[in-house]
This record gives structure tokens, C-alpha cells and sequence, in this order.
């Protein structure tokens, strides 16, 4: 997407400045960051649109040089702080890391995956009768959900054909400063449905592989009710908004927190990273489920509500030490 003649005006000064911070640093063995990723063409269309979705949902345009606010931090990491190579934003790498580390119970079943959907017709017809997900590794909102049955699968098999070059065609995050997205081998891959639409997600705000910080959304997959508040570690409810509305009542402190405390730290030290968000949901009918790994958050978009905890947030994650 080309962003607005305005915004590709301020981009210059940021990678400027961009530049000139980055050639304090090294590069390290086995990372990449954001000002290395980019030719400087596409850097500057990328701080652009970053620029102009920012501002649209933060009210002012970031600090790169001396950021204080969690999403000023989430802006400037897209572009100066070293990502890791293979990164945990692969959703089928993620998944065969979180196996490997707890075990095959506490991640979703992913069926089949491939770089291409040349056998995916085959593959359609040979899964037992039941519900799937198909997904895609390196990107939001990818996320289909079919029901296969001993009838005829040929149409079921020609949708997600389709979707798959829809997908794999698609540089997700690449224009929008989202990179690491495009550092790993796209793929396309079947998720075995976990039987329940009940799930309640978990998100952990890890800050130097320490959770700080968790995300509860109730109803997120329904049209309406969707809610989400937030606590600390101890379970303790934080006045804090983004989003959506909080719950008419707060949710009780799950039997499951310490388990998935210590699986966020696990996790979130894997990622090596200043900052990460370990996702995962839980219901009765499975228990734990890592689900995803976040590392730009709502793409700096999204600011917390009152705006004193964008600051207080923000001072949790210890951004000078993330690139020197």
C-alpha cells in the first residue's frame, strides 16, 4: 500500500535518524533488524505507513530516539532492534517448538502443512471426516474454518486452493514495517479443530523473558460480546482498556496460572527479544494450548486506556539495552 504523500515526507527524517542510530550498533550473528531487512526504497514506504497507523491510534507521531510509551517501543523496534532467525512468529514453527519444550498435548494438532498447495486436493480427501482450520504461518486473520464429511470435497478443496495463492502471494507486514514476517519460509497448513468454541485466551506481556502483564479475552470469536481485561501476575485486576470493554465481572484466577506462567518465561526467553507476547488459550475440554507468539503488538496501533499506562507499560520494557 502507498502511503500518503505526508507521511512519506516525515519518513525521511525517521530513516535518517534511523541510520544514524543503527551504525552504533553491530550487527549480530544470526538476527536481522528491520534497517538492514529493507532496501531504501521500501524502508521509507515502510516507516511511512507505520507512521500514518500510528498517528491514526495514537494522537502524535513516536520517538525513535528516546521512545516512552509501549507502542513508541513497538514502533522502533520494528526497524532497530535485532530480530532472531528462525523467528517464533512462524505459527507451524512455534507450534513444533512449543511440543518439543511441553510436550504434543499442549499444542493444537497441526494435520499437514507445505510451502504449496500442488497436493493439498489429495491431502483434503485423505483427512477422516471432522473440522480443520486452515492457516497460514506468516500472517493475521488467516484463519478458515472448514467441515469435511464423507460427501464430495472437491468444492472444499478449490476454496482453499484458491486461499492458498491468496496467501502465499501475500508479503504480510513487509509494507508496514512488520518484517519479520517475511524471514521465514511462507506456509499454508491444516490445524485439527479442538472440539470447543469456549476457549479463553491468555496473552503474557513479557518484558527480558519476564511476564509482566496478562491479556484476558473472553468471546472472541462471536460477532458481539467480545471483552478483555487485564491483570498482573498475581491475579491482581488492572484498570486498563484497550480495545474492547472489560468484563461485567472479572474472570477468577485460573487453576492453570502457574503452569502458564512458567511456559510464558520459557517461551518468551526462546524468543530473545526485549519484548514478546506468549498467547494461549485455554478450555475444560483441552486445558493449555500455546497459541501464538506476538512481537508487534496490534502493529503500534492500539494504545491502552487512561493514558498513564502506555508510559507505565512502556517503562517495564528496557528498550536502550534492546540495541546497544
Amino acid at each position: 500500500m502507498q502511503p500518503k504523500q505526508k507521511f512519506l515526507e516525515l519518513a525521511r527524517p525517521y530513516c535518517d535518524l534511523m541510520s544514524l542510530l543503527s551504525a552504533q550498533t553491530a550487527r549480530q550473528p544470526g538476527k536481522i533488524r528491520g534497517i538492514d531487512f529493507y532496501n531504501s526504497v521500501d524502508l521509507r514506504v515502510a516507516v511511512a505507513n507505520s507512521l500514518e497507523i500510528f498517528v491514526l491510534g495514537n494522537g502524535y507521531l513516536p520517538s525513535i530516539q528516546s521512545p516512552k510509551t509501549f507502542n513508541e517501543k513497538v514502533f522502533a523496534t520494528k526497524f532497530l532492534v535485532p530480530f532472531s532467525i528462525p523467528s517464533l512468529a512462524d505459527k507451524v514453527y512455534v507450534n513444533q517448538t512449543a511440543a518439543a519444550l511441553f510436550g504434543e498435548n499442549h499444542v493444537a494438532e497441526i494435520v499437514w502443512f507445505s510451502d504449496t498447495a500442488e497436493q493439498l486436493e489429495q491431502v483434503v480427501w485423505s483427512l477422516p471426516d471432522g473440522i480443520y482450520y486452515f492457516k497460514a504461518n506468516h500472517a493475521s486473520g488467516t484463519n478458515l474454518r472448514i467441515t469435511l464429511t464423507s460427501e464430495d470435497r472437491t468444492a472444499v478443496a478449490e476454496t482453499l486452493k484458491l486461499k492458498a495463492h491468496e496467501w502465499l502471494s501475500d508479503n504480510f507486514g513487509y509494507a508496514w514495517g512488520e518484517f519479520h514476517y517475511s524471514t521465514f519460509p511462507k506456509k499454508i497448513f491444516l490445524e485439527k479443530s479442538l472440539g470447543t468454541n469456549d476457549a479463553v485466551d491468555y496473552r503474557f506481556f513479557c518484558f527480558k523473558g519476564e511476564p509482566r502483564l496478562i491479556q484476558v479475552d473472553q468471546n472472541s470469536y462471536s460477532q458481539q460480546g467480545h471483552t478483555r481485561d487485564y491483570f498482573d501476575v498475581d491475579w491482581n485486576l488492572m484498570p486498563i482498556l484497550q480495545g474492547f470493554p472489560m468484563s461485567s465481572a472479572p474472570p477468577p484466577c485460573p487453576k492453570h496460572l502457574d503452569t502458564m506462567v512458567g511456559m510464558a518465561k520459557v517461551m518468551a526467553t526462546k524468543c530473545e527479544m526485549p519484548f514478546s507476547r506468549i498467547d494461549f488459550f485455554w478450555s475444560p475440554v483441552f486445558g493449555v494450548k500455546v497459541g501464538e507468539v506476538t512481537l508487534t503488538p496490534t502493529n503500534a496501533y492500539r494504545a491502552f486506556s487512561p493514558d498513564f499506562w502506555n508510559t507505565k507499560v512502556g517503562e517495564w520494557w528496557e528498550y536502550d539495552n534492546s540495541i546497544r
